[in-house]
C-alpha cells in the first residue's frame, strides 16, 4: 500500500511540474532561431487579401461635402428667407450681438483696468528708482576712548564723557 502511495504521489508531482512548465514557457530571444529558420530570407507567401480602392467618392465624403455646402448656404441666405426688413445681418451675427454685453460696460471695465495699470507702473518706477540712504559709519568707535586720561597736557584733548554716537537717520530727524 505504501509503494502505491509513493508511485501515485510521484506521478502527481510530475504532472504538477509539467503544468508549471506549460504555464510558464521558456523565454525565447529574438536571435535564438526566428531569423535562422530553414526557409531562409524572403520566402514569404504572397498575400491573397484584396483591399477595396480608397477614394473620395465614398458616402462619408459625399455627406461631408453636402453638409458643408448646405451650412454655407444656410449661413448666407437664411436671414433673407426670414424676410427681416430692419436687420440684414446674418443669423450668427445677430445671435452674438444679442448675447454680448453693453459696450459702455466694457468701456468702464477697460478704463478701470487702465487706471490700475498706471498705478502699478508708477509704484514700480518708485521702487526701481529708490536708493538706499547714505550711512557714514565710524569703523572703530572705541577710538574715542583710546587715549590715556593720565598725563595729558591741559587743553590738548576734548571732554568726550557725554558723547552719544547717533545714527544718520537720527540726525536727519533731529534737524527737521
Amino acid at each position: 500500500m505504501s509503494v502505491l502511495r509513493t508511485r501515485l504521489s510521484s506521478k502527481i508531482a510530475r504532472l504538477e511540474h509539467k503544468k508549471l512548465i506549460a504555464a510558464h514557457p521558456l523565454r525565447r530571444f529574438a536571435s535564438s532561431g526566428a531569423d535562422h529558420g530553414h526557409d531562409g530570407h524572403d520566402s514569404h507567401e504572397l498575400s491573397t487579401v484584396t483591399y477595396p480602392s480608397e477614394t473620395f467618392s465614398t458616402p462619408f465624403w459625399r455627406n461631408i461635402v453636402i453638409g458643408g455646402i448646405s451650412a454655407f448656404l444656410l449661413y448666407e441666405y437664411y436671414p433673407s428667407i426670414l424676410g427681416t426688413s430692419d436687420d440684414r445681418a446674418p443669423l450668427l451675427t445677430r445671435f452674438i450681438a444679442y448675447y454680448s454685453p453693453d459696450p459702455s460696460k466694457w468701456e468702464r471695465i477697460n478704463q478701470r483696468h487702465l487706471l490700475h495699470t498706471v498705478d502699478q507702473a508708477d509704484d514700480q518706477l518708485i521702487f526701481q528708482e529708490a536708493k538706499k540712504p547714505f550711512i557714514h559709519r565710524y569703523q572703530f568707535t572705541g577710538a574715542f576712548d583710546a587715549g590715556s586720561p593720565n598725563n595729558v597736557p591741559l587743553g590738548t584733548s576734548v571732554d568726550l564723557s557725554d558723547l552719544v554716537v547717533r545714527r544718520d537717520y537720527e540726525l536727519k530727524h533731529q534737524k527737521q
